[in-house]
């Protein structure tokens, strides 16, 4: 343990390195957090918009809705979700919470931590550990289903923040043990990346069935319905640091300790938050101003594409690919990059420690003209199954919609992952004057697992619902995250 704060302030360094480039994806709409959140083949009107643009042309009746964060009632519509994959409430208080003195009971102590406590500790850590944060905001989505010639067309602006931060497993394994067993530790999956984007949507979606007849000669009764959709968006960047490079690690010898570190980060932000770089000493910082469409930071294009195959009353079969393309941050660019090797061999020396605190500021900041970063790509396959209407069941009570669906994001930017998720959900309507019942489970991801919930509620001109996908904790003292999910869609 005596060299551990050596590589706690190391590690502090490196994050001081990305901390300096400053910095908030998307979630789905209540009823699909609900229901596992799955969406790809279950999506309907303008909750489609973001999933599966394919559904937009399913909707059950022609008409138009509207969904916005400016008509608050009966519910605000919001998406919000934060905590981490590794430590629960329970085991912060355990860990960090103390325990009382016996000197003085309503004072509080460190707990002494046996190896029993340091072997759970670490345990907790071992498939990294991640803390974040994402919220989605519709500001205004607008949707008009012309009928099945014309087809469906769909206006959308979303504000959509994340954060993810990613805490190395070798940095508690030496926490724990120092130099005992491991001579090196390695720190390269560390990770602090955020951002906060706005996103401008136009989407259409049609029926292809006398395309597909046509073109590709099926026949004409192997679908009730294909429908083809694609979205183009307008992505403005209000803000983003991120990691682009990390590699740290720290060699313990029994006369000394090598400490390599080599960090990149990026930075850009709107000129409208006054933000003053480190290392700029000719500019003066300004006061930063709000304003609900602030100057962007960055821009770029997205596409979403999606199909979607009604096979018959009964099962449904999507497939989307969403936010294909990359955002171009030109606005207050910034690059940070720190290189340093520190050798030291009595580092409880005071002298020397300051020294080495000197050497280990010895970052770099500069302008840069640009970089780009992709947007959250991911590719989804989703089967809904009408269970009520199964040529097997000859009587159900109301009306039950099973959901599964796999989904794999293809890079790791905020709010992304490339750990592939797995999802499995209902929507239960027993009867008239009862709200849909969903619930469903979520395995994999940047989560790992989610027992989801949620309650949806027609009111004729308006659906209103709410959901979370972390109703598993509430039944355990073990809460690790609180999400949760409300919506409202107003139809004419």
């Amino acid at each position: 343990m005596k060299y551990f704060f050596l590589l706690s302030f190391l590690f502090l360094v490196c994050i001081d390195t990305q901390a300096q480039i400053g910095g908030s994806v998307a979630s789905s709409d209540a009823r699909s957090t609900a229901m596992g959140n799955t969406f790809t083949s279950s999506s309907r009107g303008i909750f489609a918009i973001s999933k599966n643009p394919a559904n937009l042309a399913l909707s059950d009746n022609n008409g138009f809705e509207i969904q916005t964060a400016a008509i608050p009632l009966p519910l605000p519509s919001l998406n919000i979700g934060v905590g981490t994959n590794f430590l629960s409430l329970k085991e912060y208080n355990y860990f960090f919470g103390g325990i009382p003195d016996p000197a003085d009971p309503s004072k509080k102590i460190g707990r002494l931590l046996t190896p029993a406590d340091k072997e759970h500790f670490a345990d907790l850590f071992k498939d990294g550990g991640n803390v974040f944060t994402d919220f989605t905001l519709p500001i205004l989505n607008l949707y008009f289903n012309a009928g099945e010639k014309t087809g469906a067309f769909a206006l959308s602006i979303n504000e959509r923040a994340a954060v993810d931060f990613n805490a190395p497993e070798d940095l508690v394994n030496f926490a724990l043990n120092g130099n005992a067993d491991v001579p090196l530790y390695k720190f390269d999956d560390a990770k602090l990346k955020a951002w906060w984007l706005r996103s401008y949507g136009l989407s259409y979606s049609r029926q292809i069935d006398d395309l597909l007849t046509s073109a590709f000669k099926l026949p004409k009764n192997m679908f009730d319905q294909v429908t083809f959709g694609v979205t183009v968006k307008y992505v403005q960047g209000f803000a983003y640091a991120g990691s682009d490079q990390f590699s740290a690690s720290v060699e313990t010898q029994d006369d000394q300790i090598i400490a390599n570190a080599e960090a990149r980060g990026l930075v850009a932000a709107s000129p409208d938050f006054g933000f003053k770089y480190s290392f700029d000493s000719l500019s003066t910082k300004s006061d930063g101003k709000f304003s609900p469409f602030p100057s962007p930071a960055g821009s770029g294009v997205g596409l979403d594409f999606g199909f979607t195959a009604r096979l018959n009353n009964v099962l449904t079969l999507g497939i989307a690919l969403t936010d294909a393309g990359s955002i171009t941050w030109n606005k207050n660019a910034a690059e940070y990059y720190y290189k340093n090797q520190i050798n030291f061999t009595n580092p409880t020396n005071g002298d020397r420690l300051d020294s080495i605190k000197e050497d280990s500021k010895e970052y770099k900041g500069r302008y840069i003209s640009s970089f780009s970063t992709p947007l959250p790509t991911a590719l989804s396959l989703g089967a809904s199954y009408q269970l009520d209407k199964a040529p097997f069941i000859s009587y159900f009570p109301g009306k039950m919609l099973l959901v599964l669906e796999y989904h794999q994001g293809f890079n790791d930017v905020p709010g992304n992952t490339t750990t592939p998720r797995f999802g499995f959900g209902f929507e239960w309507k027993p009867a008239n004057g009862i709200p849909f019942i969903r619930s469903g489970i979520s395995a994999g991801g940047r989560e790992k697992f989610n027992w989801t919930f949620g309650l949806g509620f027609n009111g004729g001109i308006f659906d209103a619902a709410l959901a979370t996908r972390d109703l598993n904790y509430c039944f355990t003292n073990s809460l690790k995250r609180v999400a949760i999910a409300l919506d409202t869609r107003w139809k004419f």
